[in-house]
């Protein structure tokens, strides 16, 4: 995320200064009309697919959390 003319990463992200390869993997379930503040966004937001959890507190159940990204990104058909 550009901030200030910086560049800032969550730190949910990162496991011994090393990015969690299953970030890369979420990001892109998410819709791609997301930008980076949105996308921050969705990981700091309780979540109903998580049972009301984080999606960034819940990383240590990736295909959970990735398949609440693909949720939000299923338009609903009714």
């Amino acid at each position: 995320m550009d901030y200030s003319r910086q560049n800032l990463y969550p730190a949910f992200q990162f496991d011994e200064f090393q990015p969690k390869s299953v970030i890369a993997e979420i990001i892109l379930e998410l819709p791609p009309d997301l930008n980076n503040w949105d996308i921050a966004h969705w990981f700091d937001r309780e979540n109903g697919w998580l049972d009301g959890k984080a999606p960034q507190d819940s990383l240590d159940e990736p295909n959970e959390v990735l398949f609440a990204a693909q949720q939000f990104a299923t338009p609903d058909l009714g």
